[in-house]
């Protein structure tokens, strides 16, 4: 939410954001975070194209570490329209026998 407040519009104040998150799954937890603001294409801002240019350092660190835990980390984007980043994340079914069930 922060980076999306943060990146999101060029200018602070340009356009009211609004952030969709939603968080489900049945096989799989899966948690969304969409914004309404100007995009991105990582490519373009590697290469300087984009005035504020994005790093994508964050995206990678975190797609690593979901990929760890055997998750994984997608995102989209279109210019001028949104950002929307999915995080997905397997149920095992098992519960750990070590945890404390809520009765405790």
């Amino acid at each position: 939410m922060r980076n999306a407040a943060r990146h999101a519009r060029r200018v602070e104040g340009a356009r009211p954001l609004r952030l969709c998150i939603s968080l489900g799954g049945d096989r799989e937890l899966k948690l969304v975070v969409e914004d309404n603001g100007v995009g991105f294409a990582p490519a373009e801002s590697a290469a300087g194209g984009n005035p504020e240019p994005v790093s994508g350092r964050g995206l990678a660190l975190h797609s690593t570490m979901m990929a760890v835990i055997g998750g994984s980390l997608e995102v989209e984007s279109a210019s001028q329209e949104f950002t929307r980043v999915s995080l997905r994340l397997p149920v095992t079914g098992e519960q750990d026998s070590s945890a404390p069930s809520p009765a405790d």
